[in-house]
């Protein structure tokens, strides 16, 4: 229970980075649905780790421009 906890702290301060500290803006997307995650949120698909490297990987996209 722990891990899944800390995964999913983890994963959310790489989405309040990627909208430059807008907390509000980071938690509507990280609880909103996803097409690029077969329609689950990405705090969903972040309860395992391959899903939390999943949401990393679309992250990093995001900051460097690349379409999903």
């Amino acid at each position: 229970e722990s891990d899944r906890l800390f995964r999913a702290a983890r994963v959310f301060a790489q989405v309040v980075s990627l909208f430059q500290g807008d907390f509000k803006a980071a938690r509507y997307w990280f609880a909103k649905p996803h097409y690029a995650l077969e329609g689950a949120s990405p705090l969903e698909f972040s309860s395992s780790e391959l899903g939390a490297r999943e949401v990393e990987v679309i992250i990093g996209r995001l900051e460097h421009g690349i379409p999903l």
